[in-house]
């Protein structure tokens, strides 16, 4: 795709003398358009978190957390609601039913 992507550039001379692509913006939604979309799906999403969800489980039984230690699971915003959702939710803005909410991304 990237060899796709960069045959339709145009390049022209740009305002310091140097060349400059002109239509990167409207090459690159011409080009996703003919490609199947690179985002994972809500049940996908979902089924990557139980997958994670059950990793955690594994690991904490066989290295429990000692006192006051503590685990961080560093992620995107969707990871984390699909790793508290109850499950995939089209109708739902953010695509989850019963989840938890991080602003972090």
């Amino acid at each position: 795709m990237q060899q796709e992507i960069f045959s339709q550039l145009k390049i022209t001379e740009g305002e310091n003398g140097g060349p400059q692509k002109t239509n990167v913006t409207q090459v690159l939604q011409d080009t996703m358009k003919n490609h199947p979309s690179p985002w994972e799906s809500w049940e996908a999403l979902w089924q990557r978190g139980n997958s994670i969800k059950g990793f955690l489980k594994t690991n904490l039984t066989s290295n429990p957390v000692q006192g006051d230690e503590k685990i961080a699971i560093v992620c995107h915003s969707h990871l984390i609601a699909a790793l508290t959702s109850d499950g995939p939710d089209y109708s739902e803005r953010r695509g989850f039913t019963g989840y938890y909410w991080t602003q972090n991304c």
